[in-house]
């Protein structure tokens, strides 16, 4: 399955990331985007896990959340 960001995913990722960096650590960080990849890595290699937009049968979308610092992204896959 392909998986299909939106700019406003892609904006919060930078975002996570520069924040993580800047407020905790480059190792944090790191394992944060390790924590993305991997659930966006399990949704294209197992789709039906993630729940089908209503109507729109064909997307489902997957959110990822980081408690700590409130961001969110939502992954599409198609």
């Amino acid at each position: 399955m392909k998986v299909v960001w939106t700019q406003e995913a892609l904006a919060d990722l930078s975002g996570i990331a520069t924040y993580y960096a800047a407020h905790a650590s480059p190792t944090i960080a790191e394992a944060v985007g390790r924590r993305f990849a991997e659930v966006v890595e399990r949704i294209r290699v197992a789709p039906f896990l993630a729940p089908r937009v209503t109507h729109r049968s064909e997307v489902r979308v997957i959110t990822v959340v980081a408690i700590h610092s409130g961001y969110f992204i939502v992954c599409v896959a198609r």
